[in-house]
């Protein structure tokens, strides 16, 4: 059992430092209506991807649910999601997949405009698509993690703990749902920390009560995961 889990999280940690080196992010418009593509999306070969949309205002999320993640080879996926009908104006899309035990990965974003009038009826998914796995790489058997995240408890009410690991200098960054960082920790050499955060941002003051996302960063590899502060 010690095997499985060792090599299952060595498998994840080596799939994580692909999707935004690779992955190409735009929309197309049709009336009220716009297709959203994430082509070049480079992932396990056995995954298969569960659709979500949100809109808040002219803020759009896709949230890409992964299943079946565990596969010794990697290959490239081309992902489209259609929605409407949408308002007339100016839409900002950030981009989402699920990763490992529950946690997100931030993929990145695009804008569109709709230039007609209002379309009848909420917004919702009117089609998606997933394209078969082409061009299949395989995962060393001798690969191993250089870094290792996880946070407790998740969700946090009063108090959130990072425990990570890294072989040098490294940070830790808190992503709001847009993208943008609120928070971040300096690791200044190689070892094992652990980090106490009292949930507030780089000014001191108390996150609102959503999902964010952390980013454990050094040059060379990146792990990112989701916590809920309520």
């Amino acid at each position: 059992m010690k095997k499985i889990i060792i090599t299952s999280i060595a498998l994840i940690v080596w799939m994580s430092s692909f999707p935004q080196q690779t992955d190409i992010i735009f929309a197309e418009v049709d009336g009220n209506y716009a297709t959203i593509y994430n082509m070049a999306a480079y992932r396990n070969c056995c995954a298969g991807h569960e659709m979500y949309v949100s809109k808040d205002d002219h803020d759009i999320t896709w949230f890409q649910d992964v299943f079946n993640e565990i596969c010794y080879c990697m290959c490239y996926f081309d992902l489209s999601v259609t929605i409407g009908p949408l308002d007339a104006g100016t839409y900002h899309v950030d981009v989402y997949r699920s990763w490992y035990y529950g946690d997100s990965l931030y993929l990145g974003s695009t804008d569109f405009e709709i230039a007609l009038p209002s379309g009848p009826g909420n917004m919702g998914i009117i089609n998606s698509s997933q394209s078969d796995c082409y061009e299949y790489t395989d995962i060393p058997d001798a690969f191993s993690p250089g870094i290792q995240i996880n946070c407790h408890p998740n969700p946090a009410k009063t108090q959130l703990t990072f425990e990570c690991t890294v072989q040098q200098s490294a940070e830790i960054s808190v992503l709001n749902l847009l993208g943008q960082k609120v928070k971040h920790f300096r690791l200044k050499q190689a070892g094992d920390y652990e980090i106490n955060w009292g949930l507030k941002d780089q000014n001191g003051m108390r996150l609102k009560s959503r999902i964010y996302f952390y980013v454990l960063e050094t040059g060379e590899e990146k792990l990112t995961g989701k916590v809920i502060l309520e």
